[in-house]
């Protein structure tokens, strides 16, 4: 029978408290200049907090969340400028669960580097990150409306498939944020900026990324760990 879990982890937690606080601020935008759009206080350096301001974002209006999964409710309203860019959650997000959870991702892709078989760990909106055993050399990336997921890859193959990249843009078309490959070494991910434009999506698209790319509203980065 094929591995399923769910765990509370640190970097679950991170994700589902950060993308509620971008999802809140793209909610009824028609467009983003996120340079100009501030959120206080800063998310990533106190967690803890319930209640956030927001400056920069004139359409949105005051509303709550509830992180089902960890028992969290976050507020979230118009206020005067301070705190951080919502640029720099964008780009500080697909980083969280390397360096959160990288233990866990570490052994995932271990066990993949021995045994070809993959595995995939899915970052919820409500708080959990839900571990599943794919098959051997690979696994198969739902479309799901999450904040991200992460795959493993055996130690060598640090990048993007193809079909990865596809998988991964439609996604985060969808309003996910990010997708990500793990080796035992490396992390390798996509992401948005922003709401992903055409531009970028077509540049992407039936390509295999193999190489950290920036573009207006997307990322290609590699970190190694």
């Amino acid at each position: 029978m094929r591995r399923q879990e769910e765990r509370i982890t640190e970097g679950s937690r991170a994700v589902a408290l950060v993308s509620a606080l971008l999802r809140a601020v793209e909610r009824d935008a028609e467009e983003l200049d996120i340079e100009s759009i501030w959120i206080s206080p800063d998310p990533l350096e106190r967690p803890w907090e319930r209640e956030f301001c927001v400056s920069g974002a004139e359409w949105l209006e005051e509303s709550s969340e509830e992180l089902e999964d960890v028992g969290v409710e976050i507020t979230v309203r118009q206020c005067g400028r301070g705190g951080r860019k919502i640029k720099d959650l964008y780009e500080s997000l697909p980083l969280l669960p390397v360096k959160l959870d990288g233990a866990l991702l570490k052994s995932l892709a271990r066990e993949t580097s021995q045994s070809g078989v993959e595995f995939m760990v899915i970052y919820s909106a409500g708080g959990a990150a839900f571990v599943l055993e794919g098959e051997k050399y690979e696994v198969i990336v739902p479309q799901l409306s999450v904040p991200g997921i992460v795959h493993t890859h055996p130690e060598g193959h640090c990048g993007l498939s193809r079909r990865d990249v596809e998988s991964a843009l439609y996604a985060l078309a969808d309003l996910s944020f990010f997708e990500a490959s793990a080796t035992p070494s490396c992390y390798f991910y996509l992401s948005r900026l922003g709401f992903l434009n055409v531009d970028d999506f077509a540049n992407l698209l039936n390509k295999e990324a193999l190489e950290p790319l920036r573009l207006p509203s997307a990322r290609l980065e590699r970190v190694f760990y």
